[in-house]
């Protein structure tokens, strides 16, 4: 686990490792101001909110991770919130009473090691002209929650189910 105050992004930040290491890595930062989503889009990265990116060496990589990604974030979310109207909006979006709460970008790096890059509002969310589909943050829901312990939750639930996914 790397930590940083402030990065352009976290996937940026896993790219450029990637060119000197060749081990798993989670990146977090408490600030990033060029974060991205899907095609180009802009992720609003408000601070408080919870910016990370998993880097993957080329042993690690398996075309599931996009579903192990979700999957887990949803039920890490579930797990400390006891929230029942969490769903998935494929292939990237964890939603909340259909208002995203969180995106998955994922990319590779030039030398071939995968980057999952994961934002989540949790105690703000853009406004209706910043983005093109409703969204929501967990504190708006109740849920009071530090970042912490959701990449703890939420790494949990993904070395869990990335176990279960390499068995199938």
């Amino acid at each position: 686990l790397e930590k940083y105050n402030e990065v352009s992004s976290t996937n940026d930040v896993a790219r450029e490792r990637s060119l000197y290491t060749k081990e798993n890595l989670v990146i977090i930062a408490d600030i990033q101001y060029l974060g991205r989503g899907r095609r180009g889009n802009k992720w609003v990265s408000q601070k408080g909110n919870l910016f990370f990116s998993q880097l993957f060496t080329a042993e690690t990589i398996n075309s599931n991770l996009a579903f192990v990604a979700s999957l887990s974030l949803a039920e890490a979310i579930k797990n400390i919130s006891k929230i029942k109207n969490i769903s998935l909006k494929w292939p990237n979006d964890v939603l909340i009473d259909m208002k995203k709460v969180a995106g998955i970008l994922i990319e590779q790096a030039d030398n071939g090691m995968i980057i999952i890059g994961i934002g989540v509002n949790l105690i703000a969310h853009p406004n209706e002209q910043e983005t093109s589909y409703p969204s929501t943050d967990l504190s708006s829901n109740d849920i009071n929650i530090s970042r912490e312990k959701l990449l703890s939750e939420y790494l949990s639930c993904f070395d869990k189910n990335y176990e279960l996914c390499l068995k199938n």
